[in-house]
């Protein structure tokens, strides 16, 4: 496991020079103090756009990356492409499920969003989506590191 470290010197080349294979994050400062191996949340922001709607969703993950390049550009940080279902959409549809109605094509306008992006230090470096199975996500993320 990888010790807590500056970001700036994390690179696959150290992690493999000194043998370390894994980074862990977790939620909890107490836990986090005590095994110095983990890594607090707060060094891998993962904004949750809570909304059923693609358009509210791209506008807000857009949002986020222009503040993370002028704010953090060296840290971690996730992209989620997942849509939420509020309660009166559950309510409305008792017999939908999240991969019939909140994943795969739905989800076209954040993929034609992220196509555009790029990757590295102030661009996308983790990106998260549902039933990836159903999208073209793992394609889109190999192109972005050819």
């Amino acid at each position: 496991m990888c010790p807590v470290m500056d970001l700036s010197e994390l690179t696959l080349q150290k992690m493999w020079s000194e043998k370390l294979q894994l980074v862990v994050f977790y939620d909890s400062d107490k836990a986090c103090e005590k095994y110095p191996k983990l890594w607090p949340a707060k060094y891998i922001p993962a904004p949750w756009h809570n909304t059923q709607s693609c358009d509210k969703m791209v506008a807000g993950v857009a949002n986020d990356l222009k503040d993370r390049q002028r704010d953090q550009p060296k840290k971690f940080y996730v992209t989620q492409g997942i849509l939420t279902p509020q309660n009166p959409y559950v309510a409305l549809h008792p017999n939908s499920t999240l991969r019939d109605t909140h994943a795969g094509k739905e989800l076209n306008q954040f993929f034609d969003w992220l196509r555009k992006q790029k990757c590295g230090p102030g661009g996308i470096n983790i990106v998260t989506a549902d039933f990836i199975e159903l999208t073209p996500l793992v394609s889109i993320v190999l192109g972005m590191n050819r």
